[in-house]
């Protein structure tokens, strides 16, 4: 279209000189300054140019109008996009919130965990009585500990 409108153009700017080589004398008398004869030439060259002007306004509006059309279709798709990166970037952001809560409830959660583990080793360990004399011989000596090392039957429960 944009090719049509310089084409259409370019025939106007040839009548027009056509339109002044044809009045030659009109021409010289305006180029001495004569405003009459400028009037006249003008005249001249509107009536010869009065179609085309006309299809080359309608094929002007008729782009701009497409142009509008194309303008308000790129403006819809910029805020389609727009509306879908900031609800991706809310989405992420909301995932990262997340994944960091889960990773500061699992620490939390670990370390609750070995705390309550060591108390119930502790208390495992206190609610024993231990039995020190290992060989059951009725002393507690060094023959205890190398009867509880080698894993007998009287080792320390």
């Amino acid at each position: 279209m944009a090719a049509q409108i310089a084409a259409l153009q370019s025939d106007n700017t040839a009548a027009e000189r056509r339109t002044e080589r044809a009045s030659a004398s009109l021409a010289a008398l305006v180029a001495n300054g004569n405003g009459w004869a400028a009037r006249e030439l003008e005249k001249k060259k509107t009536a010869a140019t009065k179609a085309a002007r006309k299809e080359l306004t309608g094929l002007q509006s008729a782009y701009t109008k497409t142009l509008s059309a194309q303008s308000e279709t790129i403006g819809e798709a910029t805020h389609q996009i727009t509306t879908r990166n900031a609800d991706t970037d809310l989405e992420n952001r909301q995932k990262r919130h997340s994944l960091s809560n889960m990773f500061f409830m699992f620490g939390a959660g670990s370390k609750a965990l070995t705390v309550i583990l060591r108390i119930f080793l502790v208390v495992s360990f206190l609610s024993k009585t231990p039995t020190l004399d290992a060989n059951n011989d009725g002393v507690i000596d060094g023959r205890d500990v190398s009867e509880a090392a080698r894993g007998g039957d009287g080792s320390f429960r």
